[in-house]
């Protein structure tokens, strides 16, 4: 899976700026910047239901990716709606994946 893995991946976190009063108000800040591979999603494994809407899934090594995390790269952006954190053992590789909804 390594081999398809490509650089410039920015993990951004909504961080509140209110001092701790909760009032809503922050800004995205860039947490991380990792390696890993998205993908779209094909009609079988689309999930469409309420709120969960999710078309990409993304496989990484990185293991700080949290619902509600933004994925960007080449000026395309993905809000993160699930994580799975339980490990996949593939050959020697361990790697997580993440189910995205891609921002138009």
């Amino acid at each position: 899976m390594d081999k398809y893995f490509t650089d410039g991946y920015e993990i951004q976190r909504y961080i509140e700026n209110s001092g701790g009063w909760s009032d809503g108000e922050g800004d995205w800040e860039t947490i991380d910047t990792i390696s890993g591979h998205m993908r779209a999603l094909n009609a079988n494994e689309r999930t469409d239901i309420a709120d969960l809407i999710v078309s990409h899934r993304f496989y990484t090594k990185y293991h700080d990716i949290r619902y509600k995390d933004k994925i960007v790269k080449d000026g395309k952006e993905y809000k993160v709606k699930l994580v799975d954190n339980k490990k996949i053992n593939t050959s020697s590789l361990d790697f997580i994946q993440v189910d995205c909804e891609m921002v138009v």
